[in-house]
């Protein structure tokens, strides 16, 4: 699902480092991370690092260590570049590598979608994790005894900066991503005078990684702030479109005067004409950020692009998620939902619309269901995550939608999602009108569904459940945001 949360400028920095023996115990290649959690070149390296090492497992032992300080005699005892919050998020990964080391790196990588958000709940419940057994662990001596042990790895290495990465004993500089990652651990396998494993065959041919990544890293020391504006331009309509990379861009540049302008001023008009925006919020850095010490990193790992006269925060998976787009018209208190119609998620999700739609709160409001397709080519066939019998309920749910009263829709809902795996409810449950009925079995239903696919593909959204707020917010995960306060925010 598409995230409306940022993904990269998280509240830290995630800082690796790869270094140990050319081989481990084991006999495997040797491959060691000292990382900070919260630096988004570190889990740049892990989301490539992870994928390529599980797939090498026979031949390449992984190592997670984490930078930071301890200073026994101090308070706070452990301190972090990227503060507190790092600190928190560094024990309880050392935690969860204790209590569940089969699971850590699938934890991590779930992690690092989001990993600016305080709530590392939903991360260890997506992937199996009792978020008891971790707090409990971070918050006691336990957590504390098993982090400071951990800390030791990375002060004899004398790793500073994030990410540092060693294969078989020797600094890696190369791209981070999965593909490179693989080649190198099967390059230091044929320079143990091994023979390079046939699987090596197979990392060739994966899509090739983006360049120029090696330069970009978070270091535990930095020069004097220098001071520049950043100007964030927002919605002030959309309560929870608030500007979400602020805390990390103090971090990034400390010195940083940063104020927020309302894109309905004169001023927020100017801003969005000059720098031609069409999705907010829009991050403006002024030029003088190019006097900063972090600047060539991140301008390196295409953070930022250059833009009337000054630079701007570029939007995208590894930075933010638009959240406001400002070329569409406002439509106001209307909600679009987007599903996928045989999805467990979108079972729960039409559930608790369903209720909320009987209580007072859903009488001034207006709603469109949309359903989650796409065309394999322009005016091809359709697909769905599900096959056939996806797009076949979709057709149903959509022609009901837009040819019946709502109470049917919502009663057809209700009787067939008592079992979505169960065929037979489509037509036990389905009582419909010769609208409806023909708007299923000629082209109309199926053009519905190539509306929907066009309008997703525009917003971005690539799963579901999600939503879209007065034509103009969002989307929004269904569990990313409590949708029920936008209904009922006047």
């Amino acid at each position: 699902m598409n995230k409306a949360r940022v993904l990269l400028f998280t509240a830290g920095l995630a800082c690796v480092t790869i270094r140990g023996a050319a081989q481990s115990d084991s006999g495997k290649i040797s491959v060691d991370l000292y990382v900070m959690s919260l630096c988004p070149f570190g889990v740049q390296a892990e989301n490539g690092m992870f994928p390529a090492v599980d797939f090498l497992n026979k031949y390449a032992d992984l190592n997670l260590h984490f930078i930071g300080r301890d200073d026994s005699g101090g308070q706070p005892r452990f301190t972090a570049l990227h503060g507190e919050p790092e600190v928190k998020e560094n024990i309880r990964q050392v935690c969860v590598m204790k209590h569940y080391p089969r699971k850590y790196r699938d934890y991590i990588l779930e992690r690092n979608k989001n990993y600016r958000d305080p709530d590392w709940r939903p991360a260890a419940r997506q992937t199996g994790l009792d978020p008891a057994v971790i707090e409990k662990c971070a918050e006691s001596a336990e957590g504390a005894k098993l982090y400071a042990d951990n800390l030791k790895a990375h002060q004899k290495r004398g790793a500073r900066g994030s990410p540092t990465i060693d294969i078989a004993g020797k600094p890696y500089q190369g791209a981070r991503g999965k593909r490179s990652f693989g080649l190198a651990i099967c390059e230091a396998i044929k320079a143990q005078g091994q023979k390079i494993p046939t699987v090596c065959d197979e990392i060739t041919a994966w899509p090739a990684d983006a360049a120029a990544q090696a330069a970009a890293g978070c270091g535990d020391t930095a020069p004097p702030p220098n001071v520049f504006d950043i100007t964030v331009i927002t919605d002030q309509n959309c309560a929870i479109c608030k500007p979400t990379l602020t805390e990390a861009l103090r971090r990034y540049h400390p010195g940083a005067k940063i104020s927020t302008v309302d894109a309905a001023s004169a001023l927020g008009k100017k801003l969005i004409s000059l720098h031609q925006a069409r999705g907010l919020p829009l991050y403006i850095l002024d030029k003088k950020v190019e006097q900063d010490w972090m600047f060539k990193s991140l301008m390196n790992a295409s953070f930022y692009a250059e833009s009337g006269g000054g630079y701007i925060v570029k939007p995208g998976p590894n930075t933010y998620a638009v959240t406001i787009h400002a070329n569409r018209e406002r439509r106001a208190r209307h909600l679009d939902i987007f599903m996928e119609s045989l999805s467990p998620f979108t079972v729960k999700a039409q559930s608790e619309f369903l209720e909320f739609a009987g209580t007072d709160g859903a009488r001034d409001f207006t709603f469109s269901m949309h359903y989650l397709v796409r065309e394999s080519s322009k005016g091809g066939p359709l697909i769905a995550l599900r096959g056939e019998p996806e797009i076949q309920e979709s057709i149903r749910q959509a022609c009901l939608f837009h040819k019946a009263a709502v109470a049917e829709y919502f009663s057809y809902l209700t009787c067939r999602n008592q079992n979505i795996d169960d065929p037979q409810l489509a037509v036990t449950c389905l009582k419909p009108n010769q609208a409806v009925r023909k708007c299923m079995e000629t082209k109309e239903g199926e053009n519905l569904l190539r509306q929907d696919a066009g309008l997703a593909g525009i917003l971005g959204i690539g799963g579901g459940p999600a939503l879209f707020w007065e034509n103009k917010y969002g989307p929004f995960g269904w569990h990313e945001t409590d949708w029920k306060t936008l209904i009922l925010t006047k």
